[in-house]
């Protein structure tokens, strides 16, 4: 009898390891699709977080890309290009402030150099911003390089990765703590008993 209470100490320590490590392997890379009750209601922590975190990636490359492109269409003052060009023409124009420090030009002058140099610099960016990236992106078909990378991510990989090299080697070292604390806990009962 003592025997099996020295069996079931030592497995009752090693338990909470072993559930922790596979109950995180678990809600990692099970299950693979969205699973649903018979009633229509989405069962929680479907798919895998390793599958939802991948759809969530790839869904956000392609909303930041769309984003871009409907920005770049969109000359109000609160897009984002429209930010990032008056950021640019405010940056050349702190950089050309040398022109205030020469004496023999007059202020006007001054003035005048300062704003054309910053006005082109700032239709530099704004023609590249607005045209060229979205041509680059339209002509080497970036969004068909998205749905190739969405079709290359193999999350299969990954978790053949991890069974092998990370949940093998935790699950080990939990295991081996856990007969360590219940192998110094069954010797405490030995002792008392």
């Amino acid at each position: 009898m003592v025997f099996l209470k020295s069996i079931l100490i030592l497995l009752w320590n090693m338990l909470p390891g072993f559930l922790i490590v596979f109950s995180i392997k678990q809600l990692l890379f099970f299950p693979r699709e969205e699973k649903h009750f018979s009633n229509g209601k989405k069962i929680p922590l479907t798919p895998g977080f390793a599958y939802k975190f991948k759809n969530w990636i790839m869904h956000k490359i392609k909303r930041l890309l769309q984003d871009y492109i409907n920005d770049s269409k969109n000359f109000s003052e609160k897009s984002r290009i429209s930010i990032w060009e008056e950021t640019f023409f405010q940056n050349v124009w702190d950089k050309f402030e040398f022109f205030e420090n020469i004496k023999y030009i007059p202020h006007s002058w001054k003035e005048n150099i300062r704003y054309f140099f910053s006005m082109v610099f700032y239709e530099i960016a704004k023609q590249f911003l607005r045209k060229f990236v979205p041509y680059l992106m339209d002509y080497f078909e970036v969004d068909k390089y998205v749905e190739l990378l969405d079709k290359k991510i193999d999350i299969d990989l990954v978790k053949k990765f991890y069974c092998a090299y990370i949940y093998k080697y935790v699950m080990l070292f939990v295991l081996a703590w856990g007969f360590f604390n219940g192998f110094w806990n069954l010797i405490i009962y030995l002792i008392i008993k």
